[in-house]
């Protein structure tokens, strides 16, 4: 049974039902990506002029419910469905998938709560963990395994502001996430090594991190490519597994893992996640390591159906609450 839509009412209700003041006008700092918080503090996402503040206020105490979590510093909501669409990608046969996915709508104020952990802080293949393990062990509320980027010999790879591998690969797009909370995408064929694309002004000493796996699954303007454009992206085509990092402006984000290769849940075609993003109202999206490994963790606990059980993997992306340490030296 869908409770997708039923979860946000209930979740949105249990917000509006706290007593938090958000409403203010925004004095942030457009230079720096910032904005200011009616209690004063600093956040990379803008809360709209009759919107609800999606975080609490400084101090006070966590509210979990089995499918989200608010904080001072983050906001999540997780909800579930089940989509089935059909498909006609190369104008001769109808192609059908269907999945039961897992959509967490994320809200962070601080770039740094959305983090790569590697198992044991290596990025190299031999190095590999389970994703709850490496949840755990780094504090994380929600998880998803990301990008296996180790995986391949060239492309450039930054995680958490640290430069792993500076070498070009042209076969793939790059998703590049700034700590202004921005996220771009770097097309294939136009990337080149690190210092050539720090060069150019691609990348600069503000990149959070960039992810190398794709493709890409919205054009500029949010919507679906052609089915020719994806051919020339990549050949990962047949429904599968799949997990995608899904962009609606700074600060706002969702973690999206879909089900496959069972009778239950078929998987995903490419153009059929695509679709789904769009639909979840993503003006971006980029595709993550799929297959066994899309995997989807809260508080260290698989909310998912991996396929076979899910695999160890070498690298997974967070979202976590500042430290006190953090939030004491908040950058201004």
């Amino acid at each position: 049974m869908s409770f997708r839509k039923s979860a946000i009412w209930l979740t949105v209700l249990i917000l509006l039902l706290t007593e938090i003041p958000c409403l203010a006008e925004d004095t942030g700092n457009e230079s720096t990506g910032t904005h200011t918080l009616p209690d004063g503090r600093s956040s990379i996402y803008r809360v709209k002029d009759d919107e609800e503040c999606p975080f609490l206020a400084a101090g006070e105490t966590p509210q979990i419910t089995p499918y989200s979590y608010r904080s001072e510093d983050v906001c999540i909501v997780i909800t579930t469905d089940r989509y089935s669409v059909y498909t006609n990608p190369d104008g001769k046969a109808e192609k059908r998938s269907s999945a039961m996915y897992y959509c967490a709508d994320i809200y962070i104020r601080d770039i740094r709560c959305m983090e790569r952990v590697y198992a044991e802080g290596r990025f190299k293949e031999d190095y590999k963990g389970k994703v709850t393990t490496l949840a755990n062990s780094a504090g994380a509320i929600l998880a998803t395994n990301s990008d296996y980027a180790c995986l391949l010999s060239q492309g450039v790879v930054i995680a958490n502001g640290k430069v792993l591998r500076k070498t070009a690969n042209k076969k793939r797009d790059m998703c590049v996430i700034r700590t202004d909370g921005t996220m771009t995408i770097i097309p294939y064929g136009t990337a080149l090594n690190y210092d050539k694309m720090v060069k150019s002004g691609l990348l600069d000493e503000n990149v959070w991190q960039v992810f190398l796996f794709g493709p890409d699954l919205l054009d500029k303007d949010g919507n679906v490519y052609e089915y020719k454009e994806y051919k020339r992206k990549t050949d990962v085509l047949p429904n599968n597994p799949r997990t995608v990092l899904g962009y609606y402006e700074p600060g706002h984000y969702c973690l999206v893992v879909a089900d496959g290769r069972t009778n239950e849940s078929l998987g995903l075609r490419i153009e059929a996640l695509a679709q789904l993003m769009k639909e979840l109202g993503c003006v971006s999206a980029y595709n993550l390591d799929g297959g066994q490994s899309s995997q989807m963790s809260f508080f260290g606990k698989i909310i998912n159906a991996p396929y076979n059980k899910g695999r160890r993997v070498n690298d997974i992306l967070i979202i976590r609450d500042l430290t006190n340490d953090e939030r004491d030296n908040y950058p201004q």
